[in-house]
């Protein structure tokens, strides 16, 4: 549990034991250990790998998007907030959507489509050409880890309420303390990776939430409904 403007931020869920590596913070969604293992790394790589992965500007999309005004980097304005996804980082769900279809694609970032393929008046199925090229984010060997603890997390951990029974789900849970009020933001990002078909990634915000688990619920749910429509 860290301190965050007065206000207290515990694990997404309490944990069933010791929080003794940090693999068992990403499993628990725990700040406070993610924060004790992030300070040996510069701030300025923080920063470089949150813009690695898209998170300073506008997603690429044929429809508007937006992305928060930065007055500076994160990290290098307060890098224990930034860490832990507070202080003046601010992102949309699609951001976050990226993110989760990036750890799906082993740290690159597909790019964006608002649809894959028409269905003409006779049934045809008109396939969509993809505008732009995968984004680089990290290693595929860190990706992997990382998508290791988000598959744990579902099946013993914080995003447990997003498990499936016919689909290995991957995913991970946190709260966030936003705006001035201090209202408590329940995120989930997740992604499936069903055979013979692409990866499914979603994002979930669930603002002024009783918990964490609630986005998590929601994610899974998504999911599942994802699923049935290939």
């Amino acid at each position: 549990m860290i301190a965050l403007n007065g206000r207290e931020l515990p694990c997404a869920a309490p944990p069933t034991g010791a929080i003794t590596t940090l693999e068992d913070a990403l499993i628990w969604s725990c700040p406070g250990p993610l924060l004790e293992a992030s300070q040996p790394l510069p701030s300025r790589l923080l920063d470089a790998a949150l813009d690695d992965f898209g998170l300073f500007g506008e997603p690429n999309l044929v429809i508007e998007t937006s992305v928060a005004e930065l007055e500076g980097p994160p990290a290098l304005g307060n890098f224990d907030q930034a860490v832990v996804g507070q202080g003046s980082l601010t992102v949309t769900p699609l951001h976050m959507a990226m993110v989760a279809a990036g750890l799906a694609n082993r740290g690159r970032i597909p790019p964006l489509q608002l649809a894959q393929r028409l269905i003409a008046p006779d049934g045809e199925i008109i396939p969509l050409e993809v505008d732009g090229s995968p984004r680089g984010t990290i290693s595929p060997s860190n990706a992997d880890s990382i998508a290791g603890a988000m598959r744990r997390s579902v099946l013993f951990g914080a995003s447990r309420p997003a498990l499936l029974p016919q689909q290995a789900v991957y995913g991970h849970t946190g709260v966030a303390i936003a705006g001035p009020e201090g209202q408590e933001n329940a995120w989930f990002i997740g992604f499936v990776r069903p055979e013979g078909r692409d990866v499914i990634a979603v994002a979930v915000l669930i603002e002024d939430a009783e918990s964490a688990g609630i986005a998590a619920e929601i994610g899974g749910e998504a999911l599942r409904i994802a699923l049935q429509h290939p």
